[in-house]
Formats: structure tokens, C-alpha cells, sequence
């Protein structure tokens, strides 16, 4: 009876440290959503002439922390009336919790890939599926919110997500054949630096597909110059927009460890990591916005002929 009972402790105390563990990272995931927040209204500050963040504490480290505080000081009283409660409030909460949700699930499933080796073998298309939930997020919060805007923003935003998705997974699908499998350790310890040079084209579109699901400059399709208004996250304010706002910035994060994943052995991961998200704040101080047909006509016409012919001549 004493084994047992010492059994089920150590079970106990192990699932505890785990739950820890992943509370402290994601933790860390968001400090470093804050101060990539920060990072990136400085370096747009120095490519449009004008001063940044410069007045909370130290040349503004604290901005963030800052303007997270505000934002949670802003409580909606008065969420709206009993029938309109009922059916956008829903969808409002919902598309919020879909974001953290995302978040939670990447970090429980990279600590289980990391520790007990589990999903080792269809890592790389998991973090894609993973990846897809925050289209999901866009759609619930453009629906929503009470602003016809924002719906239009969430239609915009799930629509190109159709045409990106089927890019990304053939990028998935021709990378895999050839790194010889999906398992996180060959894309870990892929040391044939050879396959930037070779497979150059599909990291170009690779960085296409990741702005387009980061809602990036210049594919954020959820903003239209026609509307005049921010797009999905329209009428969120408060703690809402704040949440919604640091998840964004999160996938960007996400993304940018992806992209460095996919491409590079571990040893440079993390610098890429920081290269591919200054790149994603130097493209939207760069580049205006494209034009949605434009988008669509390229991939559907001319991408995926690519990518159809280039996994023929691998298979």
C-alpha cells in the first residue's frame, strides 16, 4: 500500500513540475511577444523618421507593460443588450480564447515532443495544423464583433487563408520528401546547408505564405484602404484587444522559430529566429499593401503549377 502511495506521489509531483514548466513558458512566450512589440515600434520609428517608444522608463523598455496595463484598466460594462449577448457575445469570447487556446496547445505539444519523444514522427505536420487554428481565431472575432467591417476583415482573412494554406502544405510536403521524412529530430539536425541554395524559390514562398498568415504588411487582407478601419478587431478594445493583439504578435513569433526550423540546422535556429522577424518588421516599413486579386491570381495560377511540378520531378 506504502509503494502505491509513494507511486502515485511521484506521478503527482512529475505532473506538477510539468505544469510548471509550462506555465513559465508561456510566460516567457509572451515577454517576448512584449518585447518584440517594442522592438518593432522602435525599428519603425527609425524607418519613417520619428521617435519611438522613448518615455516609459529606460528609452521606453517598459512601453509594453505599459500600455498592456491601460488596456486591462478598460473594462466593458455594458456589453450590449440580452439577444445581442446570446449571439455575438459568444463568438467574441470564443474567437479570444481561440487564440490562447492555440498558444497552449503548441507549447504542451513541443514540451511532449521535447520529453517523451511522443508525435516525433509527424511533427512538422502537426506545428502546421497547429498553425491553422489562428484562421479560425480571425473568423470568430470578425463575427463577433458588431461591426460589419470586421465581418467583411474575417471573410477577407479566411478566404486568402484557403489559397496559403494549400501553398504551405505543399512546401511541408516537398521539404519532407527531402529531409526523408517529417520527424523534428531530421529537421533538427539537418546539417545539409545545402538545401537553402537548392530549395531557394520554396523559401522565398515560404516567407510569403508565414506574412500572409501572420496578417502581415503587405498581405494583411483583413484591413482594406476602402473601410478606413483596423479590420477584424474593429470594435474589441479593453483586455479583448489586448489579448488579441499580443496572440498576433505570438504567431508572428511562432512563425519566425518555424521558418528558421524548416530551412536551418539547430545551430543557427535562433539566430534566424531573430532574422526572420526583423525581416517581418522591415517588410511592413517597406511595402504598401497588395492587391487582393493579385494575390489570389499568383498563387492559384502560378504557385501551385510550381509546386505540382517540382514534387513530380522529387517523386
Amino acid at each position: 500500500m506504502n509503494l502505491f502511495n509513494q507511486c502515485d506521489f511521484l506521478l503527482n509531483a512529475e505532473a506538477c513540475v510539468y505544469y510548471i514548466f509550462l506555465i513559465i513558458l508561456f510566460l516567457i512566450f509572451f515577454i517576448l511577444v512584449f518585447f518584440f512589440v517594442l522592438i518593432e515600434r522602435k525599428i519603425l520609428g527609425v524607418c519613417q523618421s520619428r521617435l519611438g517608444p522613448n518615455k516609459v522608463s529606460f528609452i521606453g523598455v517598459l512601453q509594453s507593460l505599459a500600455d498592456f496595463i491601460k488596456l486591462g484598466g478598460k473594462i466593458n460594462l455594458t456589453f450590449g443588450s440580452s439577444s445581442n449577448f446570446n449571439y455575438r457575445g459568444l463568438f467574441y469570447m470564443l474567437g479570444i480564447l481561440y487564440f490562447l487556446l492555440g498558444a497552449l496547445i503548441f507549447i504542451n505539444f513541443f514540451l511532449n515532443s521535447l520529453i517523451n519523444g511522443s508525435m516525433g514522427g509527424v511533427f512538422v505536420c502537426w506545428l502546421i495544423v497547429i498553425s491553422s487554428l489562428s484562421g479560425y481565431g480571425f473568423i470568430l472575432c470578425g463575427w463577433g464583433s458588431s461591426s460589419k467591417y470586421s465581418l467583411f476583415g474575417s471573410m477577407r482573412s479566411s478566404f486568402s487563408g484557403i489559397t496559403f494554406e494549400g501553398c504551405l502544405m505543399c512546401i511541408v510536403l516537398t521539404l519532407g520528401l527531402l529531409n526523408s521524412g517529417y520527424n523534428f529530430f531530421y529537421f533538427n539536425n539537418n546539417y545539409d546547408f545545402f538545401l537553402i541554395f537548392s530549395c531557394f524559390f520554396i523559401y522565398i514562398l515560404s516567407i510569403i505564405s508565414f506574412l500572409c498568415e501572420c496578417n502581415r504588411s503587405p498581405f494583411d487582407f483583413s484591413e482594406s484602404e476602402s473601410d478606413l478601419v483596423s479590420g477584424f478587431n474593429t470594435d474589441y478594445y479593453g483586455l479583448g484587444f489586448a489579448i488579441l493583439f499580443a496572440c498576433e504578435y505570438a504567431i508572428m513569433v511562432f512563425f519566425s522559430w518555424l521558418l528558421g526550423f524548416l530551412f536551418f540546422s539547430n545551430i543557427f535556429n535562433t539566430l534566424m529566429m531573430f532574422f526572420h522577424s526583423f525581416l517581418l518588421i522591415f517588410v511592413r516599413a517597406c511595402f504598401p499593401r497588395f492587391r487582393y486579386d493579385y494575390f489570389v491570381s499568383f498563387f492559384w495560377k502560378n504557385v501551385f503549377i510550381i509546386f505540382f511540378l517540382f514534387i513530380l520531378g522529387l517523386i
